[in-house]
């Protein structure tokens, strides 16, 4: 059995006013994202795929979310997680959820395995199973996971085939703990302030829900191998912009047939990039 642990997802608040080209060198550059929501004046796709909120009431901050991919793709150039949050951190940067994780490939355990344990009470948690999710009988398997805490509580474990999730052949279950606003702070201080990122994912997971199961708890007691490789997958912002931009310009340019779309985008993008320059 191979397993390693990483963070895959992070939410962080920072400084009003905070210049998000800061990231840069980490998540790459960013370009306008859309209407920004819930009041805040503006929203940025970076390259990675990572997203930005900021403006308007200075009371909500700077806001920066980061999934798996982007995630994976940082550790890649190559910056540690342990590493990461300390930048964050130098940056006044406050995490209000981040996901942590354990992957077990080629173990002897499934997922129906470990919710087996969890229902029969053969596993010390410290909330109950909450749902149980798979692909209808007779469907391709798509789904296989299940949660332990409620949605509305400050952590929640999930296991799932993560195999099944990216539709290829292996044997792969991930073991994913969500931390959110005072939780999450507690566990980006003690993630920075361990010897062992991989050591202190083990302890978090560990001390939330230990199923009494031979792969389970050796998987929380080894340090980190090789990161599984994961099939590349289509950015947020290109997929962004190839679904709602260019559409849009489309149709614009089949209705006035007169204006040339494309020249106007290439002004307005070079117009963007002085400005930043200026930032």
């Amino acid at each position: 059995m191979n397993t390693t642990g990483h963070l895959d997802y992070l939410s962080v608040t920072f400084p009003a006013g905070f210049n998000v080209n800061r990231l840069s060198p980490y998540l790459g550059d960013w370009l306008e994202g859309g209407n920004a929501p819930h009041g805040w004046e503006w929203k940025r796709v970076s390259k990675l795929g990572a997203y930005a909120y900021g403006g308007g009431d200075p009371r909500m901050m700077t806001h920066v979310t980061m999934g798996g991919i982007v995630l994976q793709a940082v550790r890649s150039l190559p910056v540690p997680d342990k590493d990461f949050l300390m930048t964050i951190a130098s940056m006044h940067g406050r995490c209000t959820r981040v996901d942590v994780c354990v992957n077990m490939m080629d173990a002897d355990c499934t997922v129906q395995d470990l919710w087996d344990l969890a229902v029969d009470g053969r596993a010390r948690m410290r909330a109950k199973p909450d749902k149980r999710y798979k692909s209808p009988d007779g469907q391709k398997l798509t789904n296989d996971g299940f949660y332990i805490g409620a949605p509305s509580s400050d952590k929640r474990l999930r296991v799932y085939d993560k195999a099944v999730e990216l539709n290829i052949a292996a044997r792969w279950v991930r073991v994913e703990l969500q931390t959110n606003k005072k939780k999450a702070n507690g566990v980006q201080g003690m993630l920075t302030g361990a010897d062992s990122t991989r050591g202190a994912i083990n302890a978090l997971i560990k001390d939330f829900c230990l199923f009494f199961h031979p792969s389970y708890t050796e998987a929380l007691s080894q340090l980190d191998g090789e990161i599984p490789t994961t099939p590349r997958k289509e950015e947020a912002f290109w997929k962004w912009l190839r679904l709602q931009v260019v559409p849009a310009m489309a149709r614009r340019q089949k209705e006035h047939p007169e204006e040339d779309v494309i020249a106007r985008i290439e002004a307005m993008l070079d117009e963007a990039c002085t400005n930043l320059t200026k930032l």
